[in-house]
């Protein structure tokens, strides 16, 4: 049932509205929650639910009136079980009322808890005539009168002291008698009652005197304990010269010194922390921004070198059909040529049938002419060159049909010789096109080249590019795992900032 450490420390704070605003990570783990869970929940939540009416009673009416409560409490934590606890409670004041309750729990020991046990059932008994204040055990009832038998040491003392005078008295009497003396019944009488009040007096006065000083010396410990560091001990109590009095005092301040100083560093840290925190999450942001960036612009990259390598293909497959049609405009210039020859010869062929043609013109008009003066011979023959003029008269038929066919054969042959001279000039005119082409083609073999050597380059320069882009989008993703590691970190490092800002905040 109590298993924890019998001096670890958990202190928390809560408000009079029952939430508690601070708690260290010691009492967390004691409960079984983190602190993030505690901060905010309700006190009663870790109030063993078995803790007797009468021992909360108590505790609400000694810390109502500025006193601190102290006795042995079970802690429920988590799992359900209980941690019993040395537990003082004490008033937290700011601006000087009370505002709230620090407490501070220590391991309870195993006679302790025991001890608590047995008074937890005495209180829960019907009828009961034990109670509670500042939790001490007290009578009520019927036997409150029992409570002045309830003797604290230091009274116990004062009661010894008071005792001397009775002493010296009796010491009085003794020596009268010793001499020889006798004292009269009233003079007894008189040192008695002198005696006794000077007893009463002494021990009212070094009871005050004692006391006072250590009851407010015993509280300031506690609050300095419980981290209330603004209560300083009263001028009525607080003697002059007193060096426990003043060395508490003097602690109290050098505490308030310090932990002053401890909370402006503090927030100074706390500040700086969280603009670093901050400063971190916008680098976080951006760096994955980057990397985002970084990431497309690589992948698009790689779809572009993709493209340029088939474009570098299609260059090379257009730089090939290019020599290709390059050569085929080569045959066909050749070809054309030839048929610029072909269309000489056959206009030079023309010249010569038209010379030709014009020897048989020439021939038939020779014979037409012969056939005329045969004819005219034979007419002047008479009967005996009727004949030959039969023969005349048939020559010069065929020689006028010879002369009508070579008319007709030149008409051919010029129509022939007008339309070679017609082809020649669109052959030559296709000849040049076709060398202009020639040349056009080569020349765009040779610019589908360079455009395949510059895609080749291109090709690998932006192979290169995609592989530097690469390694700068793997840097830039381990530089974004970096600055998300760094974020955490420094996050972690805001909250523990916090949580120790936190802590010193206790200290009032």
């Amino acid at each position: 049932m109590n298993s924890s450490p019998k001096h670890a420390q958990y202190m928390i704070t809560r408000s009079n509205k029952t939430s508690i605003l601070y708690a260290n990570a010691s009492f967390a783990r004691a409960a079984g929650y983190s602190v993030d869970d505690v901060v905010g929940s309700g006190f009663m939540r870790y109030l063993d639910p078995d803790t007797p009416k009468e021992v909360l009673r108590d505790i609400g009416a000694t810390l109502s009136r500025g006193v601190r409560w102290e006795g042995i409490l079970g802690m429920r934590r988590r799992d359900g079980t209980v941690l019993f606890t040395r537990t003082s409670m004490s008033p937290w004041y700011e601006g000087g009322r009370i505002v709230g309750t620090t407490t501070v729990r220590t391991g309870a020991t195993e006679t302790e808890i025991a001890a608590a046990l047995r008074l937890h059932r005495r209180l829960a008994t019907p009828g009961a005539i034990v109670g509670l204040d500042c939790g001490r055990l007290v009578y009520k009832s019927w036997a409150k009168p029992f409570n002045v038998f309830r003797v604290t040491q230091d009274l116990a003392a004062l009661l010894g002291i008071a005792a001397l005078p009775a002493l010296m008295t009796s010491a009085t009497v003794l020596l009268f008698e010793a001499n020889g003396s006798h004292l009269s019944a009233g003079m007894l009488q008189a040192l008695l009652l002198s005696s006794s009040a000077f007893s009463l007096t002494a021990v009212a006065l070094l009871r005050k005197r004692m006391r006072k000083p250590l009851v407010d010396c015993e509280t300031q410990l506690h609050l300095i304990a419980s981290g209330e560091l603004s209560y300083k001990a009263s001028n009525a109590v607080a003697v002059a010269g007193d060096p426990l009095t003043n060395a508490l005092n003097l602690t109290r301040e050098s505490l308030v010194s310090m932990v002053s100083e401890l909370r402006a560093e503090l927030s100074e840290m706390t500040t700086s922390i969280d603009q670093l925190s901050e400063g971190n999450m916008d680098l976080s942001g951006r760096t994955e921004r980057q990397a985002a960036a970084t990431a497309e612009i690589t992948a698009t990259l790689g779809r572009l070198v993709e493209l340029v390598g088939s474009t570098t293909g299609h260059a090379e497959n257009a730089a090939t059909v290019a020599k290709t049609a390059t050569e085929g405009s080569l045959r066909g210039l050749r070809a054309v040529e030839s048929v610029v020859e072909c269309m000489a010869d056959i206009a030079r062929s023309a010249d010569q049938m038209k010379e030709v043609t014009k020897a048989i013109q020439a021939i038939a008009a020779q014979t037409n002419l012969l056939a005329l003066n045969a004819a005219v011979e034979a007419a002047r023959a008479g009967e005996h060159g009727r004949g030959f003029s039969v023969v005349a008269q048939e020559v010069r038929r065929l020689a006028a049909s010879a002369s009508g066919a070579t008319a007709d054969i030149g008409t051919l042959i010029q129509q022939s010789l007008q339309r070679a001279k017609e082809g020649q000039t669109r052959v030559d005119v296709a000849h040049l096109v076709i060398k202009d082409l020639a040349r056009a083609v080569d020349t765009v073999g040779d610019l589908m080249s360079e455009v395949s050597g510059g895609s080749k380059q291109q090709s690998a320069s932006l192979d290169e590019i995609h592989h530097r882009l690469g390694q700068i989008d793997e840097d830039t993703q381990r530089n974004a795992a970096l600055v998300e590691q760094t974020t955490a970190a420094t996050e972690a490092l805001a909250v523990q900032a916090h949580a120790l800002e936190s802590t010193a905040a206790v200290f009032r």
